[in-house]
């Protein structure tokens, strides 16, 4: 009946409009009218039917594209139903539209909002080009990466590595597949050589605590290289939501073998300078040995005068009071030293070697030293001159000796005369 039908026109949920086309001369169609709308129409387009009602469209929506109405105006003239989806920039909606022609030269069109639809699939296509973008990024790292990759499933298997993981390892993709810290190939090591057990490994402990691991060497046999790579590995758990224990285990590492070595061969040069510096010790103290309890007397002196080396015979002979006179200079010992001396040592300081037989040292008390001497220098390893060496023998006695019995001689001469 036609109340039946008045209360599902006005009841349907579907937006409801018959319009009536408008031609030209040429029978073109150039506008339409409206002429029957429903309770839906209003609430999808916020319109009232008392606004619209005997309207056009053209005076309603002015801005309306010419295409929508030659569209509209082939189903008011053949009779063919269209389906589109049409935005209104005017509403800012997105409407699914079927349209078909009740009777000639007028239309109907049935329509439900899709903005909701419509926002929720643009949000959705977006959301999975955000998610293919950080995919794609994700694989370009991981595939690309100069460290090594490798997830383990919760039993410690590898389900997944990248290229550089296998360089390291020196293993291919498919020989890592499946494989665990348990296998013995790996012969793993700690650092100082001792086995490092498969148990023990950051991924096994990982999975045993759920806790995170850095920074952890290995020594782990390359067969390519046949001889072992250090990595340096990190181990991190992944949980899935409100789990306690990690459902696998991600593990990064990066190759540290030149670093190790480099490090061990430090260690080597370290021990060998501490040897060395060893060595030069002890050679100075033989040396300082050696010249301490030489018979003759003897100084050894550094290009700044200071004394390096003495002999106990130097000390007595010169009748040297101090204990220590290591680092001294010699001038502040002997203040008196004659100038011919301080000459002598000059020269030697120049590269020149002084020397003489008997020679008279005049003192300050007026008595008189007899020595034997030579002076000079002593070289550096870079073949520079690095101070001076006195030997000395006092002679006094030995001189004293020989002018007396050369007065003696002399004098038994004049009694023969």
């Amino acid at each position: 009946s036609e109340k039946q039908f008045r209360q599902l026109f006005e009841n349907m949920a579907q937006g409801f409009a018959l319009h009536e086309m408008i031609y030209d001369d040429n029978n073109n169609p150039i506008d339409y009218r409206f002429v029957l709308i429903n309770k839906s129409f209003e609430k999808l387009t916020g319109i009232g039917a008392s606004d619209y009602i005997g309207k056009t469209v053209k005076q309603m929506l002015p801005e309306i594209e010419q295409i929508w109405i030659d569209n509209y105006g082939k189903v008011a003239k053949t009779g063919k139903p269209l389906q589109f989806e049409h935005y209104t920039q005017e509403f800012n909606k997105y409407y699914n539209v079927t349209t078909y022609s009740p009777k000639k030269n007028f239309f109907a069109t049935v329509f439900t909002d899709t903005t909701q639809d419509k926002l929720q699939s643009k949000q959705l296509l977006e959301a999975k080009q955000r998610a293919e973008e950080s995919e794609e990024k994700h694989r370009f790292l991981f595939e690309n990466t100069i460290q090594g990759v490798v997830y383990h499933d919760s039993k410690g298997k590898i389900i997944l590595a990248n290229k550089a993981a296998a360089e390291i390892l020196g293993l291919s993709l498919d020989q890592l597949y499946e494989k665990t810290s348990l296998d013995p190939r790996w012969k793993s090591i700690h650092e100082d050589g001792s086995d490092y057990p498969g148990e023990n490994h950051p991924v096994m402990k990982t999975l045993q605590t759920a806790k995170p691991i850095f920074n952890s060497v290995m020594g782990i046999f390359h067969p390519e290289k046949d001889n072992y790579s250090w990595i340096n590995i990190n181990s991190i758990p992944k949980f899935k939501k409100n789990d306690k224990s990690p459902y696998q285990v991600v593990v990064t590492f990066e190759d540290v073998t030149k670093i190790k070595n480099a490090s061990i061969e430090l260690e080597k040069a370290k021990l060998i300078a501490e040897e060395n510096e060893k060595a030069i010790e002890h050679s100075h103290d033989l040396m300082k040995y050696i010249i301490e309890h030489n018979r003759s007397a003897i100084a050894v002196h550094d290009k700044n005068f200071n004394y390096v080396y003495v002999s106990q015979r130097y000390l007595e002979d010169y009748n040297v009071k101090e204990k220590d006179i290591i680092g001294k200079h010699h001038y502040d010992i002997f203040p008196d030293l004659p100038q011919k001396w301080r000459t002598v040592h000059k020269k030697a300081l120049s590269g020149e070697v002084s020397s003489a037989e008997d020679d008279p040292y005049y003192k300050d008390d007026g008595t008189i030293e007899w020595t034997r001497w030579e002076c000079r220098p002593w070289y550096e390893n870079d073949n520079t001159i690095g101070g001076f060496i006195v030997y000395t023998e006092v002679i006094t006695e030995r001189k004293n000796m020989e002018l007396a019995l050369q007065a003696a001689k002399e004098k038994a001469e004049e009694s023969d005369r």
